[in-house]
Formats: structure tokens, C-alpha cells, sequence
């Protein structure tokens, strides 16, 4: 323990849901970190420089970044030090990686290899071996899966998210993602954000899921790149699209494909899919002008194609 001990704290410094210990030591001028072992024990203590004679210690998120700072203030030196936390908030619990709390530091991880690297100053790197999910960080990530029925999740940043083998359930979160399925049949979403979105091989469904009511602001327009008519299917989810679930029939929802904008707009069906540009658009308010509080949500590649020529029962709806 360091000299003169003036005050402590305990706080949870390192995002592994444990108490850590702080203190700030009078006489030699530091504070003193304790990192919580979650059995009642604590690693060695480390030791950092802060001005003469800390008498205290508080504990916060100074600069926004997600992560609890420490601040003493220094009666000797008549100012107060600021030790902003370079922890980074990836936590590893088999079968799990979950950089869900990281705001800053962005990581690649490769299920095929076992290996996560985090891009950190210094970069750190860990095995990863056995493990099956990953939830990404709120930064640019790189996230490959395996051969295995994975989950992996890209949360912030513009991610690449690559399934491979496997059922895998693949989600892009927000910013413009890249998200791959590989081979198996795969639950693809984008999230929100313009994203890319391919399935492979492999009957896949593609979820338009944000998890409230359509709003054109924060959808996105998603390409589909590779859908396979008679084998994909594009998911609705009713949370979403509210309107749709009035319309139920056969598990199908009312479906249009037209030749413009404008027809489009005035169609009866709620989804409506003008042939020419490949562009997908929720009609909430059917027939009448206008797409009501819907919009496009998505944009089918090769649409002159046989694939692009969608027709009612490429689409699903989940409750």
C-alpha cells in the first residue's frame, strides 16, 4: 500500500463487474490501484503519480468515453491530477466476447484461428479458442466466425461481420456495415445504417428488425447483394412495420411490383417494389399518396435479374 493513505474507493475500473480498490497516499505522492479478483482478493497493487499531497479520491467518467477516471486533489501542489482509464471494456467469458461497453478501442476477431487482437495502445491480443459469440465493440470491427452455428454482432462503427460455415444469426448494429453469411443457412440484419448485406450459399432470411416503429430517419437502406429467389426470403418484423401484421394472410404480407415512384406511392400494398432500380419501400399508408410514415428500407442488386424479379412469397413476417 502506498504511503500515507488519505482516502479510498472501490469502483468496478476495468468492466468485469467486480469492485477494484483506489486510494490516494499523502506522503508519497501517488494513488494506488487494487484490481478485484471477485473471490475477495486483489491482484498487486499499482502504483500512479499524482501531484504532491493527494488528500482524496473521486471516481467518474471525465472525457465520455464510458470508462470511470480518477481524480485526486493535491493539497501540497495546490492543483488536481486527472488518470483518465486505458482499459479496455472487452470482457471474455466462454463462449462469449463481449466488447459491447468499448467506445473508443475497435478489435478483430477470428473464430477460425482463436484469436482476438484489440487495438489498443499497447495492442493486446488473447486467445480465443472454443469460444462461439461475439458481440463487437462501438467502434470499426473486423469479426469473422467459424464453421459453427456462430452469433456475432458488430454493434457501432462501420463492421465487417463474416459468418462462414454454420446456422449463423449475423448482425451488422449501427454505421454502414458489411455483413456476410457464408455457407448455412443465416438470419441476416443490417441494424441500422446503409449496409451490405450477402447471404452465400445456403437458404438465409435476411430481418428488417430495428426493434421499434419504422422510422425513415434511422432505417437505413440496406443492399442485398446476392438474395436467391425460391430459397432466401426477406424477414418484416411487425415491431417494425406495424401495418403489416393488419394484413396477415397466409404468412404472406400484401406485396406490389411496379414500374415507378410514383405508382409506388398510391399502390394498396404495403410493400411495394419498383422493378427497374431494384428498390424496396414500406407503403403504411396503402393506397393513399405518399408512403405515409414509411419509406425505402432496401435495394435488391441485379434487379432486371431472375432473382431481382421478387414476388410475395420471397417475404415473411415474424411477430
Amino acid at each position: 500500500m502506498g504511503k500515507g493513505v488519505s482516502a479510498i474507493a472501490t469502483a468496478d475500473l476495468n468492466g468485469d463487474k467486480v469492485l477494484d480498490i483506489v486510494t490516494s497516499n499523502f506522503d508519497s505522492n501517488d494513488a494506488s490501484v487494487l484490481i478485484g479478483k471477485g473471490d475477495g482478493t486483489f491482484d498487486s497493487e499499482v502504483f500512479f503519480s499524482v501531484g504532491a499531497g493527494p488528500f482524496g479520491v473521486a471516481i467518474g467518467d471525465v472525457n465520455g468515453d464510458g470508462k470511470p477516471d480518477l481524480v485526486t486533489p493535491n493539497i501540497k501542489a495546490g492543483n488536481v491530477s486527472v488518470l483518465l482509464n486505458q482499459t479496455t471494456l472487452i470482457s471474455l467469458k466462454s463462449p462469449l466476447v463481449d466488447g459491447s461497453a468499448e467506445k473508443s478501442v475497435s478489435m478483430n476477431a477470428d473464430l477460425t484461428i482463436g484469436t482476438l487482437t484489440i487495438n489498443s495502445n499497447p495492442i493486446v491480443k488473447a486467445n480465443i479458442i472454443g469460444y462461439d459469440s461475439i458481440i463487437g465493440t462501438q467502434a470499426k470491427d473486423i469479426i469473422t466466425g467459424n464453421m459453427a452455428a456462430n452469433r456475432l454482432e458488430g454493434q457501432g462503427g462501420n463492421d465487417l461481420v463474416t459468418g462462414l460455415g454454420g446456422d449463423d444469426v449475423l448482425a451488422g448494429g449501427e454505421g454502414q456495415d458489411r455483413v456476410f453469411g457464408g455457407s448455412g443457412n443465416d438470419r441476416i440484419s443490417g441494424g441500422a445504417g446503409r449496409d451490405k448485406l450477402r447471404g452465400d450459399d445456403g437458404s438465409d432470411r435476411f430481418i428488417f428488425d430495428t426493434g421499434k416503429a419504422f422510422d425513415i430517419t434511422t432505417m437505413g437502406i440496406d443492399r442485398l447483394i446476392d438474395f436467391k429467389r425460391g430459397e432466401d426470403k426477406i424477414v418484416l418484423d411487425q415491431t417494425t412495420f406495424t401495418q403489416v401484421g393488419r394484413q396477415f394472410l397466409n404468412s404472406r404480407v400484401t406485396f406490389s411490383s411496379v414500374g415507378n415512384i410514383r405508382q409506388a406511392e398510391n399502390s394498396s400494398s404495403l410493400i411495394t417494389y419498383i422493378r427497374s432500380t431494384g428498390n424496396l419501400f414500406y407503403n403504411e399508408n396503402g393506397s393513399k399518396d405518399g408512403f405515409g410514415s414509411g419509406g425505402i428500407f432496401a435495394s435488391i442488386r441485379k434487379p432486371g435479374s431472375v432473382n431481382g424479379n421478387l414476388g410475395v412469397s420471397d417475404f415473411a413476417i415474424q411477430a
